[in-house]
């Protein structure tokens, strides 16, 4: 299939992610108490996503069995990579049950803020991530900013507090609580991101250590993320407190629901498969294109959910998307800004006096996505920053892992170049 089949793939189902996420929140169902009410289960929701994730690991298996494998234990190990020896199945099942953990936490904590902010506003605070991951990258992987960077993560940073300021002013007019659940749904989103971020820590150093599949990674955090919820968080969310008949989320009211509704069956089973398509469309187009389409790529997903809503709202029925007022318009700036600063941190746009690594030789470029988190190919965020340089610019660093870097300058006639690396 070509590359052009796998980014509609991702566009169509990156996008129906979010816009069939919304949709179950709003739909009504009769629960266990015999009344109608909205099916508004974040926990599930996170779930279903695992399970979608599940469902890679047979991607993962049906690549392995077309390798030929240069020993026995090949396809119970992995690819062969011929210089660096494969981990066991189990040592990366071990290695992937920390960043599951905080995908879990992130996901769910992000689909409660979903049920109280619009699509479009949630996928645009999503963009969080890039601050917090840059910063991370820094503090523990030894990450380095260029002043390029961090003009980039400035402005995402504005843009952030535009968008969630636009959102907080168009609903004015609504009820105190219903205000005070907007902010606390945004924040959740925020914090969410945080921990996504440190997901991706967690990841860059998993494949660093053991070079396992991005595929089997990706399949082994849904396997991990789905046990953890069904044996661990589910039986703990039923008996604490809450508002879902007395619990947190009351799953047996789940299932009621589930089973009293068609319509809440088939758009659960499409966003399973949403998931699905979009995970490997996602892989696929890493594989073949650069990160840097990568992120204009997400630009375009972004989009594709407002517009999208937009439409629903006014030409389908008002019941679900969005409208549109006089806020909207710093949202859209919010959403350029967002949108430039991404490109600006991952050099997609090259600021004139600034310094920019790049790499050494044609020779020495590698297949871009064995090096990143798979988290960070499957949310179409830039590639964390550069690894600080080596005395040695004209070999490959010692680990391997990575190219060394050397670096230019963009420079506008008649002024000075600076050095302005951070």
């Amino acid at each position: 299939m070509g590359i052009g089949f796998y980014i509609i793939g991702l566009l169509l189902f990156g996008s129906l992610n979010t816009l069939t996420t919304k949709v179950q929140f709003q739909i009504k169902s009769v629960g266990r108490d015999g009344e109608e009410k909205y099916f508004q289960k974040p926990w599930f929701e996170a779930i279903v996503m695992f399970l979608g994730m599940t469902t890679i690991i047979f991607f993962y298996w049906y690549k392995l069995s077309k390798q030929k494998p240069t020993n026995p234990d090949a396809l119970s190990q992995g690819l062969i990579d011929g210089e660096q020896k494969k981990p066991s199945a189990w040592k990366v099942s071990l290695y992937i049950i920390a960043p599951a953990a905080c995908d879990l936490l992130a996901s769910c904590l992000c689909f409660i803020g979903l049920l109280y902010t619009t699509a479009s506003v949630w996928q645009m605070l999503r963009g969080s991530m890039i601050v917090f991951s840059a910063i991370l990258s820094v503090i523990f992987l030894k990450r380095k900013l260029y002043a390029f960077h961090w003009v980039g993560v400035s402005l995402c940073s504005a843009a952030i507090v535009m968008v969630g300021y636009a959102s907080m002013k168009s609903d004015n007019g609504m009820p105190e609580e219903d205000f005070s659940q907007e902010v606390m749904g945004m924040g959740l989103i925020i914090i969410g991101q945080l921990i996504q971020a440190s997901q991706i820590i967690l990841e860059e150093a998993l494949l660093k250590n053991i070079n396992a599949d991005p595929l089997q990674i990706v399949g082994m955090e849904g396997v991990w993320g789905s046990i953890l919820l069904v044996f661990v968080g589910m039986p703990m969310l039923y008996w604490l407190p809450g508002k879902d008949g007395g619990h947190v989320e009351d799953s047996i009211d789940t299932l009621i629901m589930i089973k009293n509704s068609t319509t809440l069956q088939a758009i659960i089973f499409f966003y399973w498969v949403s998931i699905l398509t979009y995970n490997v469309s996602g892989m696929m187009v890493t594989q073949s294109l650069s990160g840097v389409v990568r992120c204009m790529l997400e630009a375009a997903r972004t989009a594709c959910i407002w517009l999208v809503d937009l439409f629903v709202f006014y030409y389908i029925t008002p019941n679900f998307g969005e409208h549109w007022d006089n806020w909207s318009y710093l949202q859209l700036f919010g959403f350029f800004t967002l949108v430039t600063g991404t490109a600006i941190y991952s050099n997609v746009i090259q600021l004139p006096g600034f310094e920019y690594p790049v790499s050494v030789a044609p020779q020495h470029k590698v297949d871009e996505s064995k090096f990143v988190s798979p988290s960070l190919v499957l949310m179409m965020s830039p590639n964390l920053p550069p690894k600080k340089p080596k005395t040695d610019y004209q070999s490959l660093s010692a680990d391997h892992d990575t190219p060394t870097v050397e670096f230019y300058s963009v420079s506008v006639p008649g002024k000075d170049k600076g050095n302005r690396d951070f």
